[in-house]
């Protein structure tokens, strides 16, 4: 075979194989992205399920006057309700939904 038809096909193969790669990495890429964002949304979900113990109201240890996110004042005996480590509590759904849409800190005091 004479050179420039080597080059030729060198260059080819070489463009061909870039355009497979770049195909593969647009096809990919979003699929990895939404796996990164599922697997980061499963551990906070985890930590936000970890952090703090959960009462039923009612029990000696679960004082509790008011949720302040939802601001229900009279709490029922048999609610669960989460104390996070600062010793702020809260209803359980309440305080999960806050930390999963909004922070992971305590709306009270800001503490992690």
């Amino acid at each position: 075979m004479e050179p420039a038809v080597v080059t030729r096909l060198f260059v080819g193969g070489v463009a061909v194989v870039v355009f497979i790669v770049g195909g593969l990495r647009c096809c990919a890429a979003p699929c990895y992205m939404a796996w990164r964002e599922r697997r980061a949304a499963e551990r906070r979900r985890q930590e936000v399920e970890s952090t703090g113990r959960v009462l039923l109201a009612g029990d000696g240890e679960a004082e509790l006057e008011q949720c302040m996110i939802c601001c229900e004042e009279n709490i029922a005996p048999e609610e669960e309700l989460r104390f996070l480590p600062c010793s702020h509590g809260f209803h359980k759904q309440c305080i999960d939904k806050w930390r999963l849409q909004f922070s992971l800190a305590c709306p009270l005091c800001r503490s992690q």
